[in-house]
């Protein structure tokens, strides 16, 4: 394995620090004359006999990166051969990482409303552009002024591109904590993926616990798929038994991936408007399509354009509660689906 050092030069990039990264690819801030924004290398780790699936991602990450556009991802600048230096040359985005807010969870529901907020909306623009992340976690978010920005395409899908990865491996691929049952079962191209770990991610930075642990075992992760999330021993206990009883039923929250299919549009529900109405007689909050509103018997009700399905529930009605809290103090009151 080839190893580098502050002072390198590579293809006119020089590499300036190192900074932490995990143990698929160094990753270093660089400076080249030719571009106008600060930039990183990442550097995947090729070892003589390593595992193919360091290439194969490698090789995903650098096609849909160039392909990729807007505020939500780093902007792509070059990529390095295979057969000399392989790396790939992108913007260094600046901001607070999600994983150290993460951290020091649980978190004031109102900042994890924000958050939630932030990285839906960034989600909505990442599947307008027909790529599903697979990898979405605390770690592969930037919080940035601009907004939520997602790093690490190594596991994504885009609809128009050859699945290198899943031809090649039938093994679940993505992270244990925040993998969804859809991909626990091969798979790789339902947005819903995206949105099961955004609601992991809400659980996690609103309890401080992660809702399914960090299986390490194939039989571990399948569990998800017909059990519903540990509860929380932590301070959040009204909080989960508000989450808890949104949910219309525990079949429709574990059950199978087929009974789940969302399309794009759906899985982009958040990125339109989060408002909010108050008055003597009800509360309402709207989320581009699902109503939340409090009656004068102080009792929830949450209802859909179309049916409730287990595709929303329990993630995009866990990220619901979540904002409804931050909207509406003292909520305690039992939600019911209609």
């Amino acid at each position: 394995m080839q190893r580098f050092e502050a002072g390198t030069v590579i293809d006119g990039f020089e590499l300036v620090e190192k900074l932490p990264a995990g143990g698929m690819a160094s990753l270093w801030r660089a400076t080249n004359p030719r571009y106008d924004f600060p930039l990183v290398l990442k550097i995947p780790f090729l070892d003589p006999g390593g595992d193919v699936s360091v290439i194969l991602g490698f090789e995903a990450e650098e096609l849909i990166l160039k392909r990729l556009s807007g505020p939500h991802v780093p902007r792509f600048a070059a990529a390095g051969s295979l057969s000399r230096v392989p790396y790939i040359a992108m913007e260094f985005v600046s901001g607070t990482g999600l994983a150290d807010l993460a951290g020091n969870a649980p978190l004031p529901v109102d900042e994890v409303a924000r958050i939630g907020i932030e990285i839906a909306t960034a989600l909505a623009a990442l599947h307008r552009q027909k790529v599903v992340h697979l990898d979405l976690k605390p770690e592969n978010v930037i919080l940035a002024e601009r907004g939520a920005v997602l790093l690490d395409f190594g596991l994504a899908r885009h609809a128009e591109l050859p699945d290198l990865l899943g031809a090649e491996s039938s093994v679940p691929m993505g992270t244990a904590a925040y993998i969804s049952p859809e991909q626990v079962l091969g798979e790789r191209s339902d947005p819903a993926s995206d949105l099961f770990a955004l609601g992991c991610i809400l659980y996690q930075l609103a309890t401080g616990e992660e809702p399914f642990g960090r299986p390490a075992t194939f039989a571990g992760m399948k569990r998800r798929l017909y059990h519903a999330p540990r509860r929380s021993r932590s301070q959040s206990r009204a909080l989960l038994r508000l989450m808890v009883s949104a949910r219309s039923s525990p079949k429709e929250c574990t059950s199978t991936p087929r009974s789940r299919k969302a399309s794009t549009k759906t899985s982009c529900s958040w990125r339109a408007r989060l408002t909010h109405s108050t008055s003597s007689k009800s509360s309402a909050l709207q989320l581009s399509g699902v109503s939340l509103r409090r009656l004068r018997s102080g009792r929830w009700t949450i209802t859909s354009r179309s049916r409730p399905t287990s595709e929303w529930t329990p993630r995009l009605v866990i990220a619901s509660i979540l904002a409804l809290q931050a909207s509406h103090s003292g909520l305690t009151a039992p939600v019911h689906i209609s």
